[in-house]
């Protein structure tokens, strides 16, 4: 592969970027380099194809933290070895001309478990359960104001100081389809991100107790309903509906009958309300009438009707070790022109790894699923008083589940998504991280690792005194 004089410069400055984020990484603490991290994952400042500026960064700072002997646990460890070996293994199915590209794939994919072993230990050492907590909450703010602009812009574009890396990303919008894209530039992936974020506020708002914290987060509740509305995506809904009865499943004892029904109708009525003005006020009108036209061919809803079965026949030729690991040739019918690897993506995860990487590698990922669910429902009930801490697991199991139903319509696996698999997989660590901490006890329901060890040294003192 031949390198333009822009390749260059872009390899230049990337590398020169790369050495004093790398030193920063290393001299500042961890909450600063990792919640700075965390908090530019939708906002990708370069992206190529060959990859994003957020995959180099979370490997320099993976090494960063080893350099610092920061990682120290590595949890489901053969699960994430077995899926390393299921995608060696389909990469033995990559044709010659498309080997480099899933190469790169690898490399994105192998960021996202290095930041899944980064969160998870700085939640074990630090146990700054809260921390994070609060920077998904920031980070849920920048998406609002992002959707937002996207909102005012509609069809239009706009890039900041004229850099096309600082652009807003465009929407959806054709005379049949306007849908909000979001940060994250797949509607349906952006539709997942918002129900998570309702459920993680709606749990939050349980236990806080300021009064400005709790309008703040009904605030953003509100917001995000509003921006799940503009991206016209049915399944959101469907995800939502799970999300909101399994959290009032998994808390029904701090909520109680009365919030129950009482909050219950005020969502409802807010989410209605929202809508109409949504639907009303804007372009992204498309969501109630895409529900009420929703027909199904075979069982099967129209949209999904074709390509399902396509892959399904395609997954037939390669069933146990799959195609190969990178699902993209469909965009790129004008650089390969090899219809025999021309394909659409299936719009279901379960699809997607079964065409990629086949069922060993569909069976690694469940193993790596089911693992990690078992570890949070473990320990859903480990301290005995309710907290803000202390509900996590609970919180991981509704999340969860949210995450592997709503799958079925799209999957976050692709290589163009991979700021959405870092949040997933921050988030998998932060529920997992924390979920440690409480079955080993190391950390009370409400204090931090600090705290505890600060509060078992005094009780230590006085036992010798």
């Amino acid at each position: 592969m031949e390198l333009t004089d822009s390749h260059w410069v872009q390899l230049i400055l990337a590398l020169s970027f790369g050495v004093i984020a790398f030193v920063l990484m290393y001299a500042l603490p961890s909450r600063w380099s990792l919640g700075a991290l965390l908090l530019m994952i939708p906002f990708q400042l370069i992206v190529s194809k060959y990859g994003s500026l957020n995959v180099i960064l979370t490997y320099l700072l993976g090494i960063a933290f080893l350099f610092q002997r920061k990682i120290k646990r590595y949890p489901l460890l053969g699960a994430t070895a077995f899926i390393v070996f299921a995608y060696l293994l389909a990469l033995t199915q990559a044709p010659r001309f498309l080997m480099f590209d899933n190469l790169l794939y690898l490399v994105a994919i192998g960021s996202n478990f290095i930041l899944f072993y980064v969160v998870y230990n700085y939640i074990q050492e630090e146990g700054d359960v809260k921390y994070i907590l609060k920077i998904f909450v920031v980070l849920n703010i920048l998406v609002i104001v992002y959707c937002y602009l996207q909102l005012i812009l509609g069809e239009g574009s706009f890039a900041f100081l004229g850099i096309q890396e600082l652009s807003i990303t465009q929407n959806r919008i054709t005379d049949i389809d306007r849908r909000l894209a979001g940060p994250f530039a797949a509607v349906g992936i952006t539709a997942e991100y918002l129900v998570i974020q309702i459920v993680i506020l709606w749990y939050s708002s349980i236990y806080v107790t300021s009064r400005k914290i709790k309008y703040l987060y009904f605030s953003l509740i509100a917001a995000n309903f509003a921006f799940l509305v503009a991206t016209g995506n049915r399944g959101g809904l469907i995800s939502l509906l799970i999300g909101a009865v399994m959290l009032v499943y998994m808390f029904r004892r701090e909520l109680g009958v009365r919030r129950i029904i009482t909050g219950g109708m005020l969502a409802v009525s807010a989410f209605i309300l929202l809508s109409i003005v949504v639907v009303s006020q804007t372009q992204f009108d498309r969501l109630y009438e895409r529900v009420t036209n929703t027909e199904f061919k075979g069982g099967l809803p129209e949209t999904r009707s074709m390509i399902w079965p396509m892959t399904i026949e395609k997954i037939k030729d390669k069933p146990w070790i799959g195609h190969a690991p990178r699902v993209q040739y469909g965009e790129e019918k004008g650089v390969h022109n090899r219809a025999d690897w021309i394909i659409g993506y299936p719009h279901n995860l379960y699809l997607f790894l079964l065409f990629s990487l086949g069922i060993v590698g569909l069976i690694a990922y469940l193993i790596f699923w089911a693992r990690l669910f078992s570890a949070i429902w473990r320990s859903r009930y480990t301290v005995r008083e309710t907290s803000l801490i202390s509900g996590i697991p609970r919180l991981g199991v509704v999340l969860m589940l949210v995450i592997l139903v709503d799958q079925m319509k799209v999957e976050f696996l692709r290589f163009s998504l991979v700021d959405y698999q870092h949040y997933i997989f921050a988030l998998l660590a932060f529920l997992l991280g924390t979920s440690a901490l409480l079955a080993r006890g190391v950390v009370a329901s409400n204090n931090s690792v600090k705290e505890s060890k600060t509060q078992q040294g005094v009780l230590l003192r006085r036992k010798l005194s």
